[in-house]
């Protein structure tokens, strides 16, 4: 079902893809998205479907926003319980609220930043006239292909993690075709995450010259030698903090047995 699922939603990506670009044609896809950034979608419906179905695909477009904002603010927040249970952040992550079992403090972690973030966009719009919603672009678009990008290349991690785990433990010969599609896959990420980071420019609606092209995808570089370089710190100085990275409740269950 997973299979069929990430096939799905693959097969819909490309033929959503391709009806834009018939829309547009070919030739004019990248200058109308450029122009029309993230009303593109609804520029192209209002003139060959209509102002109702346009209204329709709105309101469509903000409850799917909310709901995949969600799920990426539940995400953060079971990441923030996961490195808490690990010893990565302080214990207070590693712990659930009330009866409820959710990581109410990773939550609230990454409700302070989210606000951080927006207030930090507000304060930097210098233009008191004019179109409001000229922040509001920037950060929806900047932070979701920033996003986007580390998605990219957290699965290109994961995938080409499975080919490791089970080589390291000798199981590479009974795991062979799971271990070809999952290289595969990890090098077919890094080649899409290559083509992400070479036109980012078009994707952020900056100019060649801009630094935007360098300076935004330098986040998730930063991101990842930050995180190389912790690891490296924390297998010399702490091994076995660093050796329960991975374990989830078994490495919470290990300190449960230890302070009983």
């Amino acid at each position: 079902m997973m299979f069929l699922a990430v096939g799905g939603v693959a097969v819909f990506f490309a033929l959503s893809s391709w009806a834009l670009t018939v829309a547009t044609g070919p030739s004019a896809i990248v200058g109308t998205a450029q122009k029309q950034s993230a009303g593109l979608l609804f520029f192209l419906t209002e003139s060959r479907l209509g102002g109702t179905f346009t209204d329709v695909l709105h309101v469509l477009f903000v409850t799917g926003m909310f709901a995949a904002l969600l799920s990426f603010h539940n995400v953060v927040a079971r990441y923030a319980f996961a490195m808490g249970r690990e010893g990565l952040l302080p214990a207070a992550f590693g712990r659930t609220s009330g009866t409820s079992g959710a990581p109410g403090t990773g939550s609230l972690l990454q409700t302070v930043v989210a606000v951080v973030v927006v207030v930090a966009f507000a304060i930097a719009d210098d233009k008191p006239v004019g179109d409001p919603t000229a922040p509001v672009l920037q950060l929806f678009t900047w932070f979701g292909n920033i996003g986007a990008l580390g998605v990219i290349v957290l699965m290109a991690a994961a995938s080409l993690s499975v080919v490791v785990f089970f080589v390291r433990r000798g199981a590479a010969g009974a795991q062979a075709w799971r271990l070809a599609t999952s290289a595969l896959a990890g090098l077919a990420l890094l080649v899409i995450a290559g083509y992400t980071v070479k036109d980012f420019e078009v994707l952020v609606g900056a100019g060649p010259d801009s630094s935007l092209s360098w300076v935004l995808p330098g986040i998730i570089g930063l991101a990842l030698a930050a995180g190389l370089v912790l690891g490296l710190v924390l297998r010399a100085r702490a091994p076995e903090k660093h050796a329960r990275i991975g374990l989830g409740n078994e490495a919470f269950q290990l300190d449960k047995a230890a302070s009983s």
